[in-house]
């Protein structure tokens, strides 16, 4: 009798958790979608076998989107996520209105129970007055005035990059190695005053602890039963040893400004003004800044450095003009040209997800409230820059002025990233050192058909690379 009621429980059970899931799909039966792999899994399993084969799911993205049109939905699991790629779409999203909210990163505030950023820091904080108030006090520190008094740091940590690529002139390097420890070393340096050796970790250790924060937070992200699943219990330990590593050389940073010097001209700085004039900024909002910071600075930023050496590495012309912008002295137009088509065909943020408070329009559409809306700057890149989108052509740049919502490496709209201006100035400052001193060539052997090529990327959060930046340096007199 028990057995009985016991399985009829059961069955009742998986009954109604089926008819929730089938309501919730039939609230976007008016999106075009492509076929579901599974009716519990949704299409969770075909895009974790894209993930598993490309190192990411936007190959499939765009054959869904060229199948699909600019608009489609997918599922992971129980989670709908609509897809816009139409101008109107990422509009509605990003601009109007102020933009729509963000998603709130679980992964981002607690990473399963441990605070990394918690729910002030200006990355991850979804929007309204306290992200508003947050931002207003923090923009001064990246106005690029500010920013240009940060350059001799910027300069000292090229010059350290120059003497490790010099030790191992006409070697093979991995230059995506060397792109992480010097992004690590300019954050730390220029935006903290600190190194990260003297608070006891090699920089090393830390660009091998932010690798494993990231590879926890994809994991989370791209599974909602990630947190449940025992197999991910040492990538989530990893992280989170990551999160707690992170946050103590905030502490560390911050204690050490209080105890010593105190007229530094660095980010950790005017953090500190702030919270002199703000009562409600606490020790701890400034660690979570420091953590977003650090984050958001090293990994984007190495990822791409190591993409624009690698393209050098295989367009002789472009580096040869870039080298003579450089020695001649001109406003570096150029560079920041080749720096922005790197970004267009390997974006570093290449999802984009935002959220909906009510039922509303979006780009023409009926979108439930609740729900989560996406834009993909990878695909947006491949697919809206007419038939030589796959190319690398910096003087795209140069010509025309890109459309704001097809080209989001740094967001638009209200919420741009804050630390647009001083990504763009690192990348200039340690490119244009790299240029002046190497010739930047492909290994023998690599292939020389550009983008075709060895060049891949990987998602983990944000797009690594994976392949195609082993280089060889030759030191030019």
């Amino acid at each position: 009798m028990i057995s009985l009621l016991l399985l009829c429980t059961i069955v009742g059970a998986v009954l109604y958790a089926a008819s929730l899931l089938y309501l919730q799909r039939q609230r976007y039966g008016h999106f075009p979608r492509p076929p579901i792999s599974g009716f519990w899994a949704g299409h969770y399993p075909e895009i974790k076998r894209a993930a598993d084969r490309d190192g990411h799911m936007f190959n499939l993205y765009t054959k869904w989107t060229q199948r699909y049109g600019d608009v489609w939905v997918r599922f992971l699991y129980w989670k709908p996520g609509v897809v816009f790629m139409s101008e109107a779409g990422i509009r509605d999203m990003l601009v109007t209105g102020g933009g729509l909210p963000k998603m709130q990163n679980g992964a981002l505030t607690y990473f399963f129970g441990q605070r990394l950023t918690g729910y002030g820091g200006l990355l991850n904080h979804v929007g309204g007055e306290v992200w508003q108030r947050k931002r207003r006090a923090l923009n001064p520190a990246f106005h690029p005035q500010y920013l240009r008094s940060l350059l001799p740091n910027m300069e000292s940590v090229a010059g350290q990059l120059i003497e490790e690529v010099r030790q191992e002139c006409g070697l093979q390097v991995q230059c995506y190695t060397l792109a992480k420890r010097a992004a690590v070393r300019v954050i730390a340096c220029t935006g903290f005053g600190i190194t990260t050796e003297e608070a006891g970790y090699p920089v090393g250790v830390v660009v091998g602890m932010v690798e494993d924060l990231f590879s926890g937070m994809y994991h989370a992200a791209l599974n909602p039963a990630f947190g449940w699943h025992p197999s991910g219990r040492g990538v989530k330990n990893a992280a989170r040893n990551a999160g707690r590593v992170l946050r103590e050389l905030g502490h560390f940073a911050l204690k050490k400004r209080r105890e010593g010097c105190c007229d530094k001209v660095d980010l950790l700085a005017h953090s500190i003004r702030i919270q002199e004039e703000n009562s409600w900024y606490t020790d701890e909002e400034i660690v979570d800044d420091f953590v977003t910071f650090f984050i958001a600075g090293m990994e984007t930023t190495a990822n791409v450095l190591a993409f624009t050496l690698a393209q050098l590495s295989r367009h002789e012309g472009v580096q040869e003009r870039v080298r003579e912008e450089i020695e001649e002295g001109r406003t570096t137009s150029y560079l920041e040209s080749v720096i922005k088509e790197t970004m267009r065909l390997h974006p570093p943020g290449s999802i984009l997800r935002r959220c909906t408070t009510r039922d509303m329009k979006l780009g023409g559409w009926d979108v439930p409230a609740d729900s989560m809306v996406l834009t993909l700057p990878w695909v947006l890149g491949r697919t809206k820059w007419g038939p030589d989108s796959l190319n690398f052509n910096p003087d795209r740049f140069m010509t025309t002025s890109p459309s704001p919502l097809y080209y989001l490496p740094f967001l638009t709209g209200p919420r741009r990233c804050i630390g647009a201006t001083f990504a763009m100035l690192e990348l200039k400052t340690i490119v244009s050192a790299v240029v002046r001193h190497f010739s930047i060539c492909q290994p023998l052997g690599e292939e020389e058909d550009g983008l075709a090529g060895p060049i891949r990327g990987a998602l983990k959060m944000t797009l690594y690379p994976v392949s195609g930046t082993v280089l060889s340096f030759k030191e030019r007199l």
